[in-house]
């Protein structure tokens, strides 16, 4: 069914179906719930996209969804998992301030490290792409990595940190 392939999408991420099961059951006892507690009202209750978030909360992941737009600051990644590949969006934004770097999205000590050398690689390209020498003193840098729930670690998002920065910087 079509709300069954949403659970999977949106809810699980895994090679088996313990998860699944667990998410299923999650809906079962609420809706026994909600029927216990109408019963003069309610006789039966459907699970459609809009009560699927009130059962399961906000999605967790994104299916196979790259961005409808182009947007400056913003690539679109692959990620390896244990249960296959994803897309991952990288995120960079760039505002006056003292040459902070920030960055956001639960990230792995690997990935951190990636930022770091993806920032050093801009600098040492500054002349060629166009940059003042001393810009990244000028400008705050920020690096997001949506799905904030979801750890992420790995150095494979390297090229693609660098490709945001260069993109938000020129």
């Amino acid at each position: 069914t079509p709300r069954l392939l949403d659970i999977v999408r949106y809810y699980t991420r895994e090679a088996g179906v313990r998860n699944l099961e667990r998410e299923i059951a999650k809906i079962c006892r609420k809706a026994v719930k909600q029927l216990l507690l109408h019963k003069k009202d309610e006789k039966h209750v459907g699970v459609t996209p809009r009560s699927l978030d009130k059962f399961l909360g906000v999605r967790r992941f994104r299916y196979g969804k790259a961005e409808d737009q182009n947007r400056v600051g913003q690539v679109t990644g692959l990620a390896w998992t244990e249960v296959g590949g994803e897309l991952l969006t990288i995120e960079a934004a760039v505002v006056p301030g003292k040459g902070k770097l920030q960055h956001t999205g639960q990230l792995g000590e690997v990935m951190q490290e990636s930022i770091q050398a993806a920032m050093t690689v801009v600098r040492s390209r500054a002349e060629v792409l166009g940059l003042e020498s001393e810009f990244y003193q000028k400008l705050d840098v920020h690096l997001h990595i949506p799905e904030g729930a979801t750890p992420k670690d790995g150095p494979s998002a390297g090229i693609g940190m660098c490709t945001a920065l260069v993109s938000a910087l020129t």
